[in-house]
């Protein structure tokens, strides 16, 4: 593994990569539209989350994403320094990709705070609020 002095750096030096779980990660001035549609469009990713629709994982995506962002831009002191580093749009992007991370390796927040996502994926409940469309 290569080592780097921060994530921006990270982010910088590799245009696509994939973490240890395959999940992507691209440079910073991709659109996170973008991002959420190659996630949606994974098969591995679907398998994981029921076998919903790409369509389906996209709006799912995007309320997660939203929730994250919004989560930073709203309670900006809880966010770490290393990512305030980055700056406010950036460290509010970097929370909604880490939600919806979280979300997508079922971690305590896919039963808790977002279970109304992951109901819907699971076609037990309503479309979640924050709906992207």
């Amino acid at each position: 593994m290569k080592y780097v002095k921060s994530f921006k750096d990270f982010l910088l030096e590799n245009e696509t990569t994939s973490n240890e779980e395959g999940l992507i990660i691209e440079k910073d001035d991709t659109p996170v539209d973008v991002r959420i549609k190659k996630l949606a469009d994974d098969p591995e990713i679907q398998s994981k989350m029921h076998g919903a629709s790409s369509k389906k994982l996209e709006d799912a995506f995007t309320i997660l994403f939203k929730r994250g962002y919004g989560a930073a831009q709203t309670n900006w002191a809880a966010v770490n320094p290393n990512i305030k580093k980055l700056g406010r749009v950036a460290g509010a992007n970097a929370w909604g990709y880490a939600r919806l991370n979280a979300f997508i390796k079922k971690t305590k927040g896919y039963e808790t705070t977002d279970s109304d996502v992951a109901k819907w994926l699971q076609g037990k409940g309503g479309k979640p609020t924050g709906d992207p469309s």
